[in-house]
């Protein structure tokens, strides 16, 4: 399928579901779409669209599933108040031309399990606000590491509670140190702030997160030494920290782990596996 969304579109009132992933479509989400209000999920991704957010998706009070990734979409998000959707679960932008900072209302969102903002050109300090993403929990079913694009489930099949625990910031243009806040995210399993410019010292409340399973700070600008507690994660299946500016010792039991890139630091090879299982090794932030 192929076209333009057309403006026709609102006056489907009834419509719970939008569903119109991997086609051809161009151009923009049409204003009209704010007349759907009983809209619970938007997934339009992978396909050619481009412009920006319209204000009326605002207007979504029940909308609980935002998918827009692999697409064209550009601009800043100002025009959407996130906090105006209390339900909203899944906020998936992965892969767009979004700039601008992350926006505090998105910070407001306090039922957000998932949040994807990859692959983007945001820019500006990750907020401490970030502490108020309280459900960013580990409910039900959904086995990690998954190094595949994986499809959201959807809500017709009762499949909300398959939502992971993710916090994907990777591969924009983040400034500034890592928010110890983080750690307060407790239920989290996957945590990706690759590729940015964020610099300063590893949070030490990171270690905190004893679900987590997936830990990604690679391709950034960290200083100082890798702190205790990495022991404490006893569910952690990756740790990639290469590419920075860390000195000291590694710690005993994860030489084969992503270290490398790290000139001052000391104890692992040089050459062989990155990572605990080298089966793993996926290369970086190319997953999900």
């Amino acid at each position: 399928m192929s076209g333009e969304l057309p403006s026709a579109l609102g006056n489907c009132t009834s419509l719970k579901i939008i569903s119109i992933k991997h086609n051809n479509f161009i151009g923009d989400i049409p204003g009209s779409i704010g007349q759907l209000k009983r809209l619970e999920e938007l997934q339009l991704d992978n396909n050619r669209m481009s412009r920006v957010f319209p204000s009326s998706l605002s207007n979504f009070t029940s909308l609980k599933i935002i998918n827009l990734k692999h697409n064209n979409f550009t601009g800043e998000l100002s025009k959407v108040n996130f906090s105006r959707l209390p339900n909203l679960k899944l906020l998936d932008l992965m892969s767009n031309k979004f700039t601008g900072e992350i926006l505090d209302s998105i910070y407001r969102c306090s039922n957000l399990t998932t949040l994807q903002l990859s692959s983007n050109k945001f820019y500006g300090q990750l907020s401490p606000r970030i502490d108020n993403l309280k459900s960013l929990v580990f409910a039900g079913v959904f086995e990690l590491p998954v190094y595949a694009d994986y499809e959201e489930p959807s809500l017709t099949y009762g499949m909300t509670n398959a939502l992971p625990a993710m916090l994907n910031l990777g591969n924009n243009k983040l400034t500034g140190a890592i928010p110890s806040e983080v750690g307060q995210l407790k239920s989290l399993t996957v945590l990706i702030l690759s590729f940015n410019s964020s610099s300063g010292h590893i949070p030490l409340k990171l270690f905190n997160l004893t679900n987590l399973q997936v830990l990604e700070l690679s391709n950034l600008h960290l200083t100082g030494s890798i702190p205790p507690g990495l022991n404490n994660v006893h569910s952690l299946s990756i740790f990639d920290v290469s590419n920075n500016d860390l000195e000291g010792s590694v710690p005993i039991g994860y030489e084969y782990w992503g270290f490398d890139g790290n000139p001052k630091l000391c104890g692992f090879p040089m050459k062989g596996g990155k990572y605990k299982n080298k089966e793993k090794d996926i290369g970086g932030n190319s997953f999900f």
